[in-house]
């Protein structure tokens, strides 16, 4: 009403002032055809500010807009064929967004929205607002599930795992089952991902995983059905090892007992690569004795724990221990003969030892007789 009175008021006061110019900011509204009379060019309502695309789907396309206070409705159209058609008239200025349907998936349309009022009985029109918009590829009713799950690598507290990609999905759903119901824990929106890590796990315990591929369509996404799989976390590594009791020809290996494992694997580096010594069959057993070494010579272990995952066998990670045996011991049994001199503090294996070159009387017997407490270092090896 305000705007019609404006407009009233504004020809009465060309009339009045004779005036042939064009009223001063208003160029394109009014314009004076003679001396006394004025042609009225309708006052346009204003445009729609803030079209946009606000929803996609294969076959439509969603437009907003915030509308016009001196509208009584909207005209929407779309561009076709060549040229613009009309495809909605909204009556109701309070609606400020249409849904465009029957559209082809992956195209992309032109439309543009203008208000409409009257002056009188006349329709007045404002400028036109456009925007363009591109529809989502086709959706198929039903998606393939996903193929190739498989546990890829794993830790003591993680488990990656991978999948094959599937093309006609937009990406992935993975869930894990815990406290008793499955939650989700990824979704992944690029179908080419095809490799995810679950961090934050217990070692040595037994997990499950399920996994979907979706189509993204808006409100109507399409979803596969579930792939599942389960999963194992590696077993702790030992701790504790070390060399206890040692003699010429063995050496005895301790370590702490690892809870959630099956039992332990020991090896021995020799002749240039590791060689398995023992697998045991409980997680109890923490302790082993490595014999038929010889004496004076440094040694390395290696241990490490086990489990399965079903029939797949899991090993955690080595820890390594190194060790010496004690000086050869002679019993008293071998040799039944040995030599030595009175001031001397060793025996001897042998009458001809370079150490008792210079010895005048060299004396021979049992080990016992001669009261001697260890083996001559040069002729006892």
């Amino acid at each position: 009403m305000i705007r019609k009175l404006a407009a009233v008021f504004l020809c009465v006061m060309l009339v009045l002032t004779g005036s042939s110019a064009a009223i001063a900011g208003q160029p394109n509204q009014y314009r004076q055809t003679s001396a006394l009379q004025l042609e009225k060019l309708s006052m346009s309502p204003q445009p729609v500010t803030d079209l946009k695309i606000g929803g996609r789907a294969s076959n439509a396309l969603r437009l907003n807009w915030v509308g016009s206070d001196s509208a009584s409705g909207y005209i929407i159209e779309q561009y076709k064929e060549g040229e613009w058609k009309r495809i909605a008239r909204l009556a109701d200025p309070a609606v400020q967004t249409y849904r465009a349907v029957h559209l082809f998936p992956s195209t992309t349309y032109k439309f543009r929205v203008m208000t409409f009022d009257f002056e009188g009985t006349k329709p007045v029109y404002s400028s036109y607002a456009s925007v363009n918009g591109t529809t989502l590829k086709a959706v198929p009713a039903t998606l393939a599930p996903v193929q190739g799950l498989k546990t890829v690598s794993r830790t003591v507290d993680s488990i990656r795992l991978g999948w094959s990609q599937n093309s006609s999905a937009s990406g992935y759903i993975l869930e894990q089952y815990k406290n008793g119901k499955w939650t989700r824990i990824a979704k992944i929106t690029n179908n080419q991902t095809i490799f995810y890590k679950i961090s934050n796990l217990t070692d040595y315990t037994s997990y499950q995983f399920r996994i979907k591929g979706y189509i993204d369509n808006g409100a109507h996404p399409v979803y596969s059905s579930y792939t599942t799989i389960g999963s194992v976390t590696l077993p702790m590594a030992v701790t504790g090892l070390n060399i206890g009791t040692r003699t010429s020809g063995s050496l005895q290996l301790n370590w702490s007992k690892v809870e959630k494992s099956n039992g332990y694997i020991i090896e021995i580096y020799k002749d240039g690569s590791w060689k398995r010594l023992m697998k045991t069959g409980s997680n109890g057993i923490l302790t082993y004795r490595a014999s038929k070494l010889s004496p004076r010579t440094l040694y390395q272990f290696r241990i490490c724990t086990y489990g399965f995952d079903g029939k797949v066998p899991l090993y955690s990670s080595y820890q390594y221990v190194s060790g010496t045996t004690e000086t050869s011991q002679i019993t008293p049994t071998h040799p039944k003969i040995v030599y030595w001199t009175a001031s001397g503090s060793v025996y001897h294996l042998s009458k001809d030892c370079p150490t008792l070159k210079r010895s005048k009387k060299i004396q021979s017997g049992s080990i016992a007789e001669s009261k001697k407490s260890r083996v001559c270092n040069v002729c006892g090896h």
